[in-house]
């Protein structure tokens, strides 16, 4: 049996983004810029780009994959410049014009704590117009939308507080990388790290540096701390507490 091999030249460039292009489409046909500078208003008149150029290139930069705003100076820009009259902004241009979209906190007290929050309700309502362009939500029907805002002071790293204990872990399940457009998973390598305040117990606070798959319960009372530690990777965690006035004793329990 004999095999031949058919070579086509063709002049049109290939790129590491399949589909990139029908995205952008999409973008253009549901009118979507339109909406943007519509609900965001107009920029000033010596800007260069609108916030519907603002608002594609993030919507880019997610579908491609992208972990940064610099993305777009780099593999994502230089695939959607391939598009006649493509306008695509950098990356300082498009922080500076959200940063002009960004809204004052707000303060939420509780009985023991003050939490800074934010509610940008330009954008909020720029969301719920598009997905209503879209066809992903009906008009004439009531819906709840979450008021999500994280009231936990922690850095990286996730943390829920519930009666007088934490919920504590480390978020990153897996690493992330891009090159050349060719995304790959990979085993988390990426520790986590927050700072606790206590509100009971005479210490004034404990920093938890998880490891990859850490999950740990913490118990606070006025004169001890409980911590319920799980790895299934065996990872190595590092526990500090703050603020005491003596050296802390432990208990080991398996």
């Amino acid at each position: 049996m004999k095999y031949s091999t058919k070579i086509i030249q063709k002049s049109a460039k290939t790129t590491p983004f399949a589909g990139i292009f029908f995205i952008e489409d999409y973008f253009d046909r549901y009118k979507i810029g339109e909406l943007c500078d519509e609900v965001l208003g107009k920029r000033a008149k010596q800007a260069e780009y609108s916030y519907a150029d603002i608002i594609k290139s993030l919507w880019m930069i997610a579908f491609t994959g992208g972990q940064a705003l610099e993305d777009i100076n780099n593999q994502t820009g230089s695939v959607l410049k391939l598009r006649p009259g493509a306008h695509v902004p950098n990356a300082d241009t498009i922080g500076y014009a959200l940063k002009k979209l960004a809204d004052k906190d707000f303060t939420v007290k509780t009985a023991t704590r003050t939490y800074n929050c934010n509610r940008n309700i330009k954008l909020c309502n720029l969301i719920i117009r598009i997905i209503l362009t879209l066809n992903m939500l009906r008009e004439n029907k009531e819906y709840d939308f979450d008021f999500d805002n994280q009231l936990i002071p922690t850095e990286k790293f996730d943390a829920s507080y519930f009666e007088n204990g934490w919920l504590t872990y480390n978020p990153y399940q897996y690493d992330d990388e891009n090159v050349d457009g060719i995304r790959t998973l990979s085993k988390a390598t990426t520790h986590a790290s927050g700072t606790i305040p206590f509100q009971y117990n005479t210490c004034t606070s404990i920093s938890l540096d998880y490891a990859p798959y850490s999950l740990g319960i913490i118990k606070e009372f006025d004169d001890k701390i409980s911590l319920y530690l799980t790895n299934y990777e065996g990872g190595k965690d590092v526990i500090t507490i703050h603020g005491a006035t003596s050296k802390p004793t432990f208990t080991p329990k398996i």
